[in-house]
């Protein structure tokens, strides 16, 4: 990226299919085809890229401030969060 880890709010938000929110939770956030997991600001965001493959997305929330106490390191990328991965013990489930 070219570009220093900074602090994250909070809280990020993470838009899915349902049917891959329980794999998510336990395995945690993993960029799978892309070089980094993008992570959304706000939930009405999370949800509208979750739509792309779902009507009724799954929202994961990640409790960004304690991931990056622990070492997660999160990039700011325009209205985005970028991070290479964040462990299930950060994410919990907002909706479904």
């Amino acid at each position: 990226l070219g570009v220093e880890p900074v602090e994250p709010p909070s809280q990020l938000y993470y838009g899915t299919a349902r049917d891959l929110a329980q794999s998510i939770l336990r395995k945690g956030l993993k960029p799978r085809d892309r070089q980094y997991v993008h992570l959304s600001a706000s939930e009405t965001e999370a949800i509208a890229v979750g739509r792309r493959r779902d009507p009724t997305p799954a929202i994961i929330v990640v409790n960004a401030t304690a991931a990056h106490a622990e070492g997660v390191r999160f990039y700011a990328s325009g209205p985005l969060f970028l991070t290479e991965n964040v462990p299930a013990k950060f994410l919990s489930l907002d909706r479904e």
